[in-house]
């Protein structure tokens, strides 16, 4: 991994861990649902060093953008299957800093609790912009469909900030070992970004009925 990789993506993720990636949930109840689809937006379509300025100078979404955050949301509501609370959401998110080819790019993922945050028999789920539910970071780690490159995250798929900053983690995604082609993918739009993170039909690897 090149220093300048390892320094881009910890200035990224220290950002990202600031807005979207605490080790708390964010917790959503059904008036809050507008507010959460926003934060889906910021979370995968707007740099996080500019939150804090006027919303309306941030980000607008696309079409193609909302059609997209509103699965997201669909897919989130799904998962609530195991829990008693059905109508508060709680989620946070984790970035993935990804290099291929002297080329860098970010792929976002939601975590989400299997259960209600306060069983003690809790697991987290992820979900990427594929629509892919996994049924923990591992199964991301093993499961995931981006093409060869080197993933920077942080341990477990949760931020935990100690003393000496957040405790972040590097390996090879799983298309590696088999050596599937590598895309440039710097300055990609949303439908491309998709096709890195190998998204052709929908799929997940744990089934919601």
């Amino acid at each position: 991994m090149s220093e300048h990789f390892k320094r881009w993506s910890r200035q990224k993720q220290q950002r990202y861990h600031k807005h979207f990636g605490k080790q708390e949930w964010s917790q959503f109840k059904p008036p809050d649902y507008n507010n959460l689809k926003k934060m889906i937006g910021y979370a995968f379509f707007n740099s996080p060093n500019l939150i804090g300025e006027k919303e309306e100078a941030i980000y607008r979404p696309t079409p193609e953008q909302n059609t997209f955050i509103d699965k997201i949301f669909q897919l989130i509501l799904r998962t609530k299957e195991k829990h008693s609370n059905k109508n508060t959401i709680w989620l946070s998110f984790t970035l993935v800093c990804c290099s291929a080819a002297e080329n860098l790019t970010e792929v976002h993922v939601v975590r989400v609790p299997e259960y209600d945050p306060t069983s003690s028999t809790n697991t987290d789920m992820f979900i990427d912009s594929c629509f892919r539910v996994y049924k923990n970071w591992q199964d991301f780690l093993d499961n995931n469909k981006l093409p060869e490159c080197i993933m920077y995250y942080p341990k477990g798929g949760t931020y935990f900030n100690h003393n000496e900053g957040l405790e972040l983690e590097m390996t090879e995604s799983p298309q590696a070992n088999i050596g599937s082609k590598i895309k440039t993918f710097l300055d990609m739009a949303m439908p491309e970004i998709q096709k890195f993170a190998g998204c052709g039909g929908i799929s997940s690897t744990t089934e919601l009925g």
